[in-house]
């Protein structure tokens, strides 16, 4: 009963939806007449003309040929580079060097604990691979 019912609330609301589409776009014998005119020779149809190359090169040839102007796209004018002087590369850039060399220690010296801690785990994964918690260290 409910499909049904389902089947009948269906049509009923195609038909609504044709007669809102009559009322808002009248069909005139014109419209028929345009909608025939439209109608396709279907022996002429081949499965081959809806391959993507033949549809491209059919459009690129009908583009070419019609004599229509071509598209003009919007170029900028290239920019205009100076020469690079590199003597004049740290020009505002100065370096206390006691600060520079205190900065490469550090980073050295943080590399050589990471180094040293690394060897440490190793040595006592050696040592007793059981006893060592964790994934053996790379």
């Amino acid at each position: 009963m409910r499909f049904i019912l389902l089947i009948v609330g269906c049509v009923a609301l195609g038909a609504m939806s044709a007669g809102a589409i009559q009322a808002v776009y009248p069909q005139a014998t014109e419209t028929f007449a345009a909608v025939q005119g439209l109608r396709a020779n279907w022996s002429d149809f081949r499965l081959s003309d809806l391959t993507p190359i033949g549809l491209v090169y059919r459009y690129v040839i009908t583009r070419v040929t019609s004599g229509e102007p071509r598209v003009a796209l919007h170029q900028e004018p290239l920019p205009s580079f100076k020469p690079i002087d590199l003597n004049n590369l740290n020009a505002g850039n100065k370096f206390d060097q006691r600060d520079l060399q205190k900065y490469i220690d550090a980073g050295f010296n943080r590399q050589v604990q990471e180094t040293t801690r690394h060897m440490q785990d190793m040595s006592a994964w050696m040592r007793s691979p059981p006893a060592f918690r964790g994934p053996p260290p790379h």
